[in-house]
């Protein structure tokens, strides 16, 4: 599931979980836009809060583990030869988790078109460790 940066927020189910384990995660610092999670309803959402429109939010993988569940996604810069209007945006991600389930979040930024680095610890809910 992709959402594009725009003036909007949206919402997007996650939905299921993967098979093929974890991504490949590094102890290293996310670098990216800021991300958190919102745990205020049913279910767990992140929240994406890009510094201007034309980021993308990608949902890698998510992970069932035994006393939590991960949460892999990519962080997409926006695209060098556009002209996006300088203005916070903020994106939305549902999870379908339980907001009583622990939430950890990896993630990985890359530039537009570019590759993928390893996952880093970007946000948690208040239960995960």
């Amino acid at each position: 599931m992709r959402i594009i940066g725009g003036v909007a927020a949206a919402a997007v189910w996650l939905g299921g979980c993967a098979s093929g384990g974890k991504p490949g995660t590094d102890a290293g610092a996310y670098e990216g836009p800021s991300l958190r999670v919102d745990s205020g309803g049913p279910s767990h959402v992140l929240v994406l809060e890009a510094p201007q429109s034309g980021y993308s939010f990608l949902h890698d993988r998510t992970v069932e583990e035994r006393e939590r569940v991960l949460v892999f996604v990519t962080v997409e810069g926006p695209n060098p030869q556009m002209v996006y209007t300088q203005a916070l945006v903020e994106q939305r991600l549902g999870t379908g988790v339980p907001r009583a389930t622990p939430l950890a979040v990896y993630a990985r930024y890359v530039p537009y078109g570019g590759k993928g680095a390893a996952h880093r610890r970007a946000a948690e809910s208040g239960e995960a460790k």
